[in-house]
């Protein structure tokens, strides 16, 4: 899920990402909060650990934080990224940690295990997935300019749409406008 606030993003997505002389190339953006590795405990099960931290880097931005729970996970977040701010309890994260707006994209995934057709589906009320409530309370404080949200097919299904409609709702409500696409993994 991409969202943009105070812009119409199956519009203006391109905003963000351009096409340049073939290759595609994000536009310059001053700082970037990664929450993808942080809400997740299982990361380090993850082929993505850093990848999203990595492409933005690669894009010229810079990561101003990255957040992970799992001490594993962890200790491969600082040899990738050492002078990057990691912290361990996405509890921890927000205005107490960085200022309002200073911040203009946040990246990030909240665990996925009680959305997955795998799982038990407990869906946002589950414990896990329910940390999407500490992702929407970050950008809340943070009020970024961009948020970018991954998560597993099954969220568009869980609770029969309504896990989804929640977050589409509450990022609405905010002023942001929102796009989604389901990518294959093994591409």
């Amino acid at each position: 899920v991409l969202v943009a606030r105070g812009v119409d993003a199956a519009r203006d997505v391109g905003r963000l990402a351009v096409q340049q002389d073939g290759d595609l190339r994000l536009l310059p953006v001053e700082a970037l909060l990664l929450i993808t590795d942080i809400l997740d405990g299982l990361a380090h099960h993850r082929f993505d650990l850093g990848g999203f931290d990595l492409a933005m880097i690669r894009a010229g931005i810079t990561v101003r934080g990255v957040c992970e729970i799992d001490k594993a996970a962890q200790s491969v977040l600082r040899r990738r990224f050492p002078d990057v701010s990691l912290f361990d309890d996405v509890r921890n994260v927000g205005v107490s940690t960085h200022a309002r707006k200073s911040i203009d994209v946040i990246c990030g995934g909240f665990p996925c295990q009680d959305l997955s057709i795998a799982g038990k589906r407990a869906g946002l009320a589950g414990e896990r997935s329910g940390l999407w409530f500490e992702f929407a309370r970050i950008i809340d404080e943070l009020e970024p300019k961009w948020v970018v949200i991954e998560n597993v097919p099954g969220l568009l299904s869980s609770d029969k749409g309504a896990d989804f409609a929640i977050i589409l709702q509450w990022m609405a409500q905010r002023g942001y406008g929102v796009s989604w696409r389901v990518l294959d993994a093994q591409y």
